[in-house]
């Protein structure tokens, strides 16, 4: 099922990069957490509240350079006392996979667990992405959403697998 807001213009200038395709490699910057290199993601270096607003964010390997993403992400975070420990990519279309159930009265189907945004607002980097949660979660009660967000959290540790040091990600050259 495609998720309808993947196809709406997030960009603060009205055009950007376009819809993530799903070959695009996306690399998530962790922060603060106590997950070592070459260790396993783990579900608290997700903020699941973040998921609602579209406000995990990625970058777009296929759009940054190593530069561009040591200025605009890694440099503000630990100019603000943040400790960055290690980088963890994915592709999109790992992410669009993820899917679940819920259980209740009336379990809805298995539907997609999160939309992947060409989301750029004023200050992003111009090949910034984010994830956010899919719009037929809205109808789940705040018990089934609690229990949903912790193993969608779950399923991207998955998904992103291990944390790496930024050298192991292949940047683009230069942004087209």
């Amino acid at each position: 099922m495609a998720c309808s807001r993947e196809g709406i213009n997030n960009h603060h200038l009205g055009t950007g990069y376009g819809r993530v395709g799903d070959g695009e490699t996306l690399v998530y910057a962790v922060f603060d957490s106590e997950t070592m290199f070459g260790e396993r993601l783990r579900t608290s270096d997700f903020d699941t509240k973040a998921f609602l607003h579209g406000n995990v964010s990625l970058a777009r390997t296929a759009y940054t350079t190593r530069k561009d993403f040591e200025n605009n992400i890694l440099a503000p975070k630990t100019a603000s006392s943040s400790k960055f420990c290690g980088v963890s990519s994915a592709k999109a279309a790992d992410l669009r996979s993820i899917k679940r159930s819920v259980s209740g009265p009336q379990p809805p189907p298995n539907f997609r667990g999160f939309c992947l945004l060409d989301k750029v607002e004023l200050g992003d980097m111009e090949s910034h992405a984010a994830l956010q949660t899919c719009k037929e979660q809205q109808g789940l009660t705040a018990k089934q959403k609690g229990s949903f967000r912790a193993a969608l959290a779950a399923d991207l540790c998955d998904a992103f697998g291990v944390v790496g040091k930024i050298e192991q990600v292949t940047w683009c050259a230069s942004p087209v």
